[in-house]
């Protein structure tokens, strides 16, 4: 996994989990930094089966999955023992890389569920951010690929120093149908990938170079259907809600005209119009709202 410094990282966590599970499971994020940032960085999380990792045999399917991933970059990437693992993953001159990659659970941190999860949240320093998200169904194309070089590697502005796309893993149990009973306002359950492309600064004098650079990127990744990830094409479906980006609504940044398919990114066809029928009859006057509630129709 090369990057501009010619660095290779990586950050292996165990934790456990009290609550039997019957599978094991594997969570990934993909840190793919820009060059002013820090290396490209990969976040594996996982848990064994019956949600632990201390059992005879456990930890090996991380293992392999480990050893798979180093064959596929062609390198010997090495592990990073920062605490920081929300957010952008900075490389410091005093970082001490204590492994190599194919030795993945010697420097791997066992962790209670709890203190994992507040460990990783996204909270992280008062600064200000711009997020943008899509889920993505298909292979990188060429235009993708592109986006990806031009905007985390050419541009060398230095107000740049918090910039990347974060790309999850998807898959698994969050795509089983959604059916009778089960049913929910989040219906992307196709998708192999959910990114997030993220930019934070502290002064404000950086604000319009990084808006300007996530507003690019975002549309040059999906020039070829309007600069959003409308499912039309069958690669994407759509984006989360709960990375609310503002800039979805309208057909471009300025806050002018609206999106009239602003609500299937997030929601689909099918499921914004039961929304707003819902929010018809429970908030007739609009009484609960924000820029991205469900509006009273379609647009």
């Amino acid at each position: 996994m090369p990057t501009g410094s010619g660095s290779r990282t990586m950050t292996v966590i165990g934790a456990a989990k009290t609550r039997p599970r019957p599978t094991a499971a594997c969570s990934l994020l993909l840190k793919l930094q820009h060059r002013l940032t820090g290396d490209i960085n990969l976040l594996i999380q996982y848990t064994g089966t019956n949600g632990r990792v201390d059992g005879a045999g456990q930890a090996l399917p991380v293992e392999e999955f480990v050893q798979h991933m180093i064959q596929a970059a062609g390198c010997e990437p090495q592990v990073n023992t920062h605490h920081t693992l929300h957010g952008p993953v900075h490389t410091h001159a005093t970082t001490q890389l204590l492994c190599k990659a194919s030795e993945p659970l010697k420097h791997a941190r066992l962790m209670d569920w709890l203190y994992l999860t507040q460990m990783i949240n996204g909270s992280g320093s008062n600064q200000c951010g711009k997020y943008k998200s899509f889920y993505q169904i298909g292979n990188f194309g060429a235009e993708e690929v592109n986006a990806i070089w031009k905007y985390l590697y050419e541009n060398s502005d230095s107000a740049l120093s918090q910039a990347l796309l974060q790309i999850d893993s998807y898959g698994g149990a969050i795509n089983c149908p959604v059916g009778h009973g089960h049913e929910t306002a989040v219906p992307q359950r196709r998708s192999l990938l959910k990114s997030q492309l993220q930019v934070y600064w502290a002064s404000p004098e950086q604000e319009a170079t990084c808006l300007k650079w996530c507003r690019e990127f975002y549309f040059d990744y999906f020039k070829r259907q309007g600069g959003k990830p409308y499912a039309d094409n069958g690669d994407y479906e759509g984006c989360y809600i709960n990375y609310p980006d503002v800039d979805m609504k309208y057909r471009d940044h300025q806050g002018g005209a609206v999106d009239t398919r602003w609500l299937e990114l997030y929601y689909g066809r099918d499921l914004a119009k039961r929304l707003v029928d819902t929010k018809l009859a429970i908030d007739p006057q609009n009484v609960f709202r924000s820029e991205l509630s469900i509006p009273l129709s379609i647009p």
